[in-house]
């Protein structure tokens, strides 16, 4: 290095700053003889621990050896480590006092309504029939569809929806929308179409809000045709 002498380039550490941080200067020498200034930061912190008094008597009595004995008290030697005093740890034992259990019933999960007893309600041997007895339905008044005698429930006639067949790749949800939208409110246009390519695959589903729009649509749309295809309109099973 130039402008230091080789005999000048001693190692040393500044004192730490307000922010507890210091500078820790070496010098190295590679294989080619060429010096290397090597300069540290260290972030001092100080460790109170408390000894007994004879442990810290006992200390200073100490007299050093090899190396770090031409070190004078109070300054600390470069690359020597300095081993702390091995504390055995002897934790106390807590005595923990006898909790005193309180007996406590058991309270059942299931409580019968009936008798107040620790099983289900409809098991109950003194269970009271709690059908409501049926009034008589006036004439013209309004009747529940499971109260209208031997009148079976037809769950196809309930269908709002129209399967579209045969429709071209060119077909969009405006097409079908202006076709049906005529004979009600459609509530629903679903136009199956190709994930990858977004090409239509053929066929679409139209849900209107009435039934009757439904079976108006589908009477007068049949055999409809666009663009040189005729559609097949059917209800849609499920």
């Amino acid at each position: 290095m130039a402008g230091e002498s080789k005999e000048e380039l001693k190692p040393y550490e500044t004192e730490p700053d307000a922010k507890g941080i210091k500078l820790v200067v070496s010098y190295r020498t590679d294989e080619d003889g060429v010096t290397y200034k090597v300069t540290k930061k260290v972030l001092v912190t100080k460790k109170i621990t408390r000894v007994p008094k004879g442990v810290a008597d006992r200390r200073k009595n100490w007299k050093k050896f090899g190396e770090v004995a031409r070190v004078p008290r109070g300054e600390l030697e470069l690359g020597i480590t300095y081993l702390g005093d091995d504390v055995a740890f002897e934790p106390t034992e807590v005595k923990q006092e006898d909790e005193k259990v309180e007996d406590k019933p058991e309270i059942a999960a299931i409580t019968c309504r009936h008798c107040g007893g620790p099983h289900w309600s409809h098991k109950c041997v003194r269970k009271v029939d709690d059908t409501p007895e049926e009034r008589p339905v006036r004439p013209g008044g309004y009747v529940a569809p499971h109260r209208r005698g031997n009148r079976t429930h037809d769950p196809e006639k309930e269908i709002t929806t129209l399967r579209v067949s045969n429709l071209s790749e060119d077909c969009t949800d405006d097409d079908l929308r202006n076709v049906f939208s005529r004979f009600g409110y459609i509530s629903r246009i679903y136009l199956a179409r190709d994930r990858e390519t977004g090409v239509a695959k053929g066929f679409a589903y139209v849900t209107f809000d009435m039934r009757a729009d439904a079976e108006k649509a589908k009477e007068n749309t049949a055999g409809v045709g666009l663009d040189h295809l005729i559609w097949s309109i059917d209800w849609a099973r499920s």
